[in-house]
């Protein structure tokens, strides 16, 4: 029978090894260290899952490789499935997306992924685990049992601290959004009313604060976007709107400002004829 602190610390052991496997395999397709996760911890949640799955619900097939191999692509695949939309639900930001890859289920799994867990599974149970049992039942049951509180402390907190982060990001975004869409219907207004010189000076007043949120969203995406690169694609859009924005922002009030500059100057031509 296992128990809780039992099954705690393997849990952690697999998201450990979990989060050495993607560092190395990401870092190696990205050709710079890529420090992958949600959290902050050198560990990946979705990994521990796949471990106890192998463990509690595919040991019992220890028999029948072939359905084990069956069974943990597709239990691991729902896990990560579950867990991508889970994420997009409450962060609005898809973390990875395999949209581009073959055999992809809404860009969410894909059969290249789902493949390499089952073949990480049919190793975790056939080599990993017999060892990894040894050894967790070789620490005194004490022991066990402090390790398997610290670990629980450690995620509660490393968890909190990363759903906090996640939300400022999240915030960031949405606020971003929201401003750009704002200033530029007020922008658009402005022109048609053919009020140049104050839409001249608010273009001044929207470079700066275009720039404040930028950097609010630099600071408050820098480790999500670092951990998952994929993920860029939504928080790239937010930030290439804002370019946009600022870029026509800069061309629409100059040529207002010309305008009004070359109507000056007619205008002071016309009286100087007259004179």
């Amino acid at each position: 029978m296992l128990d809780f602190d039992y099954l705690v610390i393997t849990f952690l052991i697999y998201c450990v090894v979990g989060y050495l496997s993607e560092v190395t395999y990401c870092s190696i397709g990205q050709r710079h260290l890529v420090n992958r996760g949600f959290l902050y911890g050198p560990w990946l949640p979705i990994y521990g899952i796949g471990g106890l799955i192998v463990k509690v619900v595919l040991s019992p097939l220890y028999d029948y490789p072939v359905a084990v191999f069956i069974l943990a692509v597709i239990l691991t695949s729902t896990v990560e499935y579950i867990g991508s939309w889970g994420l997009e639900k409450l962060f609005d930001i898809k973390l990875w997306d395999y949209s581009r890859k073959f055999c992809n289920i809404n860009g969410r799994v894909c059969l290249l992924n789902s493949t390499l867990f089952g073949i990480m599974s049919l190793f975790c149970l056939y080599v990993a685990d017999p060892y990894l049992d040894s050894l967790i039942r070789k620490i005194p049951e004490t022991a066990m049992h402090m390790l398997s509180n610290l670990i629980v402390f450690v995620f509660a907190v490393d968890l909190t601290l990363s759903v906090v982060k996640m939300n400022a990001f999240k915030a960031a975004l949405a606020e971003a959004r929201e401003k750009a869409r704002t200033n530029e219907e007020k922008f658009m207004a402005l022109v048609a009313e053919g009020r140049e010189e104050l839409a001249a000076e608010m273009k001044k007043r929207w470079d700066e604060e275009m720039e404040k949120n930028r950097e609010k969203i630099r600071k408050a995406s820098g480790h999500i976007l670092r951990s998952f690169p994929s993920a860029t694609a939504r928080s790239e859009e937010t930030r290439a709107q804002l370019e946009r924005l600022k870029t026509r922002l800069r061309e629409s009030a100059d040529n207002l400002v010309k305008e009004a500059k070359n109507k000056g100057d007619q205008l002071r031509s016309i009286g100087k004829d007259r004179d």
